[in-house]
């Protein structure tokens, strides 16, 4: 678009009426100040796919506790988001399916049960990038799952809770983003949705991988600069 302005400016100069069209522009630009939106960038967040990985606490065996982790269907197709101001989120967004199929749980299956979710990237980073967030803390309360008459008396009373850290990236030249996973509670037998979303907290500098797009704005101004710079070069010709 720059280099057609550009193209543009050089061809209309010649026998053009400089001063109406130097009117035209600065009008666009004026205008476009006014109701331009409050950010220049769009920073495109693109993942392909994701995926789930256990520790060995997890199983069918007697000492290991009963808990499935899937993503199949969840990623048919690429999950794209574009943000332009810093702390916007994305919505909540679907990452994977998790079940706690165990009925009674025995303190031989209360160990080794992190987990961690990697989110495979492609915007906006350069590359293909695996990104991976882990669990800060999973608890297996001892006991029958499906006691969930207790609730009545303690809604907080739980048998199987995942609580997720927080991840932050860094991109491009200055940018900088975080993933949050939604932290889950079983109470009995059941699967549940994992989510997930992003928030941008920094913006890369001009020349990161932003993937930047300039405003109208942008245009019109430039487009000014060009046709005073064209018209001096007119009149020094005239001259």
């Amino acid at each position: 678009m720059i280099a057609a302005l550009t193209t543009f400016v050089a061809f209309s100069i010649k026998g053009a009426n400089v001063k109406k069209m130097i009117k035209a522009l600065a009008a666009t630009a004026v205008a476009g100040c006014m109701f331009a939106a409050p950010a220049a960038n769009a920073i495109t967040f693109t993942i392909t796919g994701g995926s789930f990985a256990a520790e060995n606490g997890y199983g069918t065996g007697n000492n290991d506790l009963d808990v499935t982790f899937s993503t199949a269907g969840y990623w048919n197709t690429s999950k794209v988001f574009n943000l332009t101001t810093v702390n916007q989120q994305t919505s909540l967004f679907n990452f994977g399916l998790i079940t706690l199929r165990e009925d009674n749980i025995s303190q031989s299956e209360t160990g080794s049960l992190g987990i961690t979710a990697t989110f495979n990237f492609t915007n906006p980073f350069a590359t293909s990038t695996p990104l991976t967030v882990t669990t800060s803390g999973v608890i297996a309360y001892t006991g029958p799952v499906n006691d969930c008459f207790l609730c009545i008396f303690n809604p907080d009373a739980v048998d199987y809770k995942i609580d997720w850290a927080p991840s932050t990236v860094d991109f491009g030249a200055g940018g900088k983003f975080r993933i949050d996973m939604t932290d889950l509670s079983f109470n009995q037998q059941e699967s549940l949705t994992q989510t997930a979303r992003l928030t941008l907290l920094a913006l890369p500098s001009e020349g990161g991988n932003g993937n930047a797009v300039p405003e109208p704005t942008t245009v019109a101004l430039l487009g000014l600069g060009l046709l005073g710079f064209a018209a001096s070069r007119r009149k020094a010709a005239k001259k």
